[in-house]
């Protein structure tokens, strides 16, 4: 794994975790470094299968 494909991954892990602490998805981008909504949510999905509003309501529906 190359250092750039380790950090983004790093990066997806800690948006990961935000998100599933209860953080809006634009708080997230800007925390770990994505300028744009747009980009972050693209950049997560591709990592995660699902849009960061996405995960986040699944990981919601699933505490409940």
């Amino acid at each position: 794994m190359t250092l750039g494909r380790w950090r983004y991954a790093a990066r997806m892990r800690i948006a990961r975790d935000l998100l599933t602490g209860g953080a809006p998805p634009s708080g997230v981008a800007r925390r770990i470094g994505y300028a744009h909504l747009p980009t972050f949510s693209a950049a997560f999905s591709r990592f995660h299968g699902l849009l960061p509003r996405e995960y986040q309501e699944r990981e919601a529906a699933g505490r409940r």
